[in-house]
């Protein structure tokens, strides 16, 4: 209830969090040419309004081996040993999201965090090459340099807010999913990110 204050945490429990999935979906594309040579297409991309749990920081930071718990951690150690000094600088938030086992424990509903992103989802630059280049070898040519999910800006602590457990989809059955998130981070891989450079010849 006071993430924000630089004090012991204040909870309440039963809460609804927010939506799984997002609610808000924004696409931003655009294609144009330079010079009738060089072609640029991009697209960016907006999803929001919805909670992701970050259980890779959850497992890892109760172990004590996630890197953006470790000065807190060293703190709560002190404090569990009788000295609270060190813990002033750190807010409700980070004590109840850092806590190790042995120390407190350290309970995943912290971990749920707003998953709002915009990512550069894709850049591709074509160029048509000059037919005097091509040498009679073929009436026209088209280079083209592209990549994606090149840029990611999020305040999500995760590998990346797009990513899902597909247990969490799914209940019983041959994959025994339990459904209870319905979507989660979980020791999952994020989407490369890829470059692509092709040739494209017509006779």
């Amino acid at each position: 209830m006071n993430p924000d204050e630089f004090a012991e945490p204040i909870i309440e429990r039963g809460q609804r969090l927010g939506n799984v999935n997002p609610t808000r979906l924004i696409g931003l594309n655009t294609n144009f040419t330079l010079f009738q040579r060089f072609t640029v297409d991009a697209l960016l991309e907006h999803q929001g309004g919805h909670m992701l749990p970050n259980y890779t920081g959850y497992q890892n930071s109760r172990r004590g081996v996630w890197h953006p718990c470790f000065d807190v951690q060293a703190a709560l150690v002190a404090q569990f040993n009788g000295d609270d000094s060190l813990l002033s600088g750190f807010t409700a938030e980070q004590r109840a999201k850092c806590r190790m086992n042995g120390i407190g424990g350290n309970q995943s509903d912290f971990w749920v965090e707003k998953a709002d992103f915009w990512k550069l989802r894709s850049v591709a630059l074509s160029i048509d090459i000059p037919t005097r280049l091509l040498r009679g070898l073929a009436s026209r040519g088209t280079l083209t340099f592209s990549g994606t999910n090149l840029v990611l800006w999020t305040d999500y602590s995760g590998n990346d807010p797009e990513l899902e457990d597909f247990r969490d989809r799914s209940e019983g059955g041959i994959f025994d999913g339990t459904g209870d998130f319905g979507r989660r981070e979980y020791y999952n891989i994020p989407a490369p990110r890829t470059f692509l450079a092709s040739l494209r010849l017509t006779f």
